[in-house]
């Protein structure tokens, strides 16, 4: 009989450390079940959190996961998120910053069908997921609701996954994960989801072989062509008003770096630095930020931009370069990637843009006079930047003491407290920049193109997760703070010492509604007759700070414009030095 004091327990509270190797066998050897199969096959993969909302088709995995950790092994680490939409966020924030894939684990149908919103935000922003569910019971021994099974588990997702796949027997297990990772990983990444029914789960097995990952490797990514890059350089070196556009490149940091150094050799204004839907793909500090109208520009040149945005061709008589990992966008939304193209570039971002920095470079040193000219539209650039950022700054200054507190007001003195490396996510309604605070690439993250409401906490969590040294700072209205499940957001962040700040700007309604309403018709029905908060308002609006109390956070609610600034620092010094959550519930005008 085995001494049970000498089995190990899992790490409980804060993780630490890194999977720097795994403890299972991949020799052929005895398994007590397919699970145990899935749980080793898994962990050799590298897959090192498990973001689980269980159900009845999960003991199984939970004595497989048991039997690995009690034979000495720390992964995987198991995250309990009480909600399916909360554990998937949180994957999709975990796997946003940390670049590992995560697995997240649904009950069934009910379970996985929770999640679909977030599965959407993470398919739409390019966030690889490995997602796992039971699929119920397939023959006369049926263990929990009957009316949970379907016949096509699948169906609901497949619009926003990549692949998914119902293990039919276990022998197929290290296959179908492996191939689904390699799917996952492949660009443009995305989630994929694997189901296994409750008997294929709890089959025995005798021997089988779990091969190495390194027969899966997802495929590279495009080389540049050499003759579109330097067609491309010679069209930017020529230009005289050239415009760049960016709407994703900010989930690859170091292609951020890239187009960095690429604008100041050549003098070129970037459009599209901090996006609401979507990442920072230019650092709005930077003199080059600048929203230089496209009508007038003799050169476009678009990076990972598909979605259109005013006119499709803005300038018939300008010349456009696209450049993306997937120039098409033919996963997108039926309307994504309508880009023209005089030339069309399919390659790595990062790499793309190094090769376009050094043939721009070859161009410019035979051409002195060239290089004196781009310096000096440098200048002109800079100047227009520096008058957007004085008008920004203005603009709040001019609202500092307006009661209710104004957005602008506290987006500006988010700014002066934050750090340039502090974490900060968006969801749908938040912080946009105000003309104050330094940013570097990689730190922050808009609202998923799907626009799904809730995701903010969720991500927050598995930002800080990943990012452990980190403040992290979600920013959301009020809707999206109730979409957010935060009962169930906040308890993870106490159970796993996961602090960070949420900064709900709390308008009692649906703003975006209410916006169009009143500019659509101005003096209609709903106007006329005083139905504009009974179609979008929340009143009366909960005490947001008892939510966050109830798990040992710090909160308070912000009325005062005058505190906006104070206010902020005692919840990052919570955060910071406390170690605890913290919520500021700041009081807008109603519909702002």
């Amino acid at each position: 009989m085995q001494d049970d004091s000498q089995l190990k327990t899992p790490h409980k509270g804060v993780f630490e450390g890194r999977l720097e190797q795994h403890t299972c066998n991949t020799e052929a050897e005895q398994k007590e079940s397919i699970a145990q199969v899935l749980v080793e096959t898994l962990t050799l993969c590298g897959i090192k959190y498990w973001f689980v909302n269980s159900g009845t088709e999960w003991p199984p995995f939970m004595e497989a996961v048991s039997k690995i950790w009690a034979k000495g092994s720390e992964w995987p680490k198991i995250i309990i998120c009480p909600h399916e939409f909360t554990a998937t966020s949180m994957a999709h924030g975990y796997a946003m910053v940390s670049g590992d894939i995560p697995l997240v684990g649904y009950h069934g149908t009910v379970g996985t069908y929770n999640a679909l919103g977030a599965i959407a935000n993470a398919f739409t922003a390019h966030v690889p997921l490995l997602l796992l569910a039971g699929s119920g019971w397939i023959t006369e021994k049926i263990k929990g609701p009957p009316a949970q099974g379907s016949r096509d588990q699948a169906a609901p997702l497949r619009e926003y996954i990549k692949w998914d796949c119902e293990v039919k027997l276990g022998e197929q297990i290290p296959y179908i994960v492996q191939r689904a990772l390699q799917i996952a990983k492949a660009e443009p990444p995305g989630p994929v989801y694997i189901t296994i029914p409750n008997e294929v789960a709890l089959m025995r097995i005798t021997r089988i072989n779990i091969p190495s990952p390194n027969l899966y490797v997802p495929p590279t990514t495009p080389r540049p062509d050499p003759s579109a890059i330097m067609k491309a350089a010679e069209l930017l070196v020529k230009a005289e008003n050239p415009v760049i556009v960016v709407d994703e490149l900010g989930r690859r940091p170091a292609a951020v770096r890239q187009l960095m150094r690429l604008a100041e050799l050549l003098a070129i204004p970037v459009n599209g630095a901090l996006k609401e839907f979507g990442y920072m793909n230019f650092p709005p500090d930077h003199p080059l930020s600048v929203s230089a109208p496209l009508e007038d520009a003799d050169v476009i040149f678009m990076i990972e931009s598909p979605y259109p945005s005013g006119r499709l061709i803005p300038n018939p008589q300008a010349k456009y370069i696209n450049l993306a990992i997937d120039p098409l966008y033919m996963k997108f939304y039926p309307l994504s990637g309508f880009r023209p193209a005089n030339i069309s570039i399919f390659a790595d971002p990062a790499e793309a843009l190094a090769q376009l920095y050094r043939a721009s470079l070859r161009l410019l040193s035979k051409n002195p006079a060239r290089r004196t000219e781009i310096g000096e539209r440098f200048k002109r650039i800079r100047e227009a930047h520096n008058a957007q950022v004085n008008a920004l700054i203005k603009e709040a200054l001019s609202v500092r003491d307006k009661k209710p507190i104004d957005r602008r007001w506290i987006n500006y003195c988010i700014g002066l407290v934050k750090n340039e490396d502090d974490i900060i996510l968006i969801n749908n309604y938040g912080y946009m920049y105000q003309g104050s605070g330094r940013f570097i690439p990689g730190t922050y993250f808009g609202t998923p193109p799907s626009a799904c409401l809730g995701w903010g906490l969720g991500a927050a969590l598995g930002a800080k997760l990943a990012a452990p040294d980190k403040t992290v700072i979600a920013c959301m209205g009020d809707g999206s703070y109730i979409y957010g499940n935060p009962v169930a957001a906040h308890l993870t962040s106490k159970k796993y010492n996961l602090p960070f700040l949420t900064i709900i700007y709390n308008n009692q309604g649906w703003g975006v509604p209410h916006r169009i309403l009143l500019q659509e018709y101005p003096e209609g029905w709903a106007v006329r007759y005083g139905y504009v908060k009974a179609l979008s308002g929340f009143e009366p609006s909960l005490d947001f700070t008892s939510i966050c109390k109830a798990a040992g956070g710090y909160a308070e609610t912000v009325e005062d414009p005058s505190e906006v600034q104070p206010a902020l620092k005692r919840a990052l010094k919570a955060v910071s030095e406390e170690g605890r959550q913290a919520l500021l519930n700041f009081i807008l005008s109603f519909g702002e």
